[in-house]
């Protein structure tokens, strides 16, 4: 229910009051690993038209145990446009990291509340320093 799309995760796994989630999603891609350089122009214009505000923290492309990864970390913030709306925005801090293998696309998502960042941001960290694709 919390995914709604029809293209869903593979997995999500949530902490216990189910605020803070980490998601591994795939899918299928005509781009290779050479097409890094460009594809973080796209994926970063794409977070950016996602939210009301993108306030990124560090994008980069990284190895991680041998293999690159896009990488993002931001807090994003969504505001309701409109005018009868009072509800407050929503503010995440988020950890992205796409990787290509063959012809799949995989995504990993780290998200929690922007107020509790402090106290999941060395965890987002160490999950995205932590994947290995074999």
């Amino acid at each position: 229910m919390k995914y709604p799309s029809p293209r869903k995760p593979l997995a999500v796994y949530s902490n216990p009051s189910g605020r803070v989630d980490y998601s591994v999603a795939v899918r299928p891609t005509t781009f290779e690993s050479m097409d890094y350089g460009v594809l973080i122009k796209i994926y970063k214009s794409s977070i950016q038209r996602l939210y009301t505000k993108v306030d990124f923290i560090k994008e980069d492309i990284r190895t991680v145990n041998g293999r690159d990864f896009i990488y993002f970390e931001f807090v994003s913030t969504v505001s309701d446009a409109r005018r009868t709306a009072q509800a407050a925005p929503i503010k995440r801090y988020q950890a992205v990291q796409y990787a290509i293998q063959g012809q799949q696309l995989y995504v990993f998502t780290f998200v929690a509340p922007a107020e509790e960042q402090t106290q999941w941001q060395s965890t987002a960290q160490a999950v995205m320093n932590a994947i290995t694709l074999k």
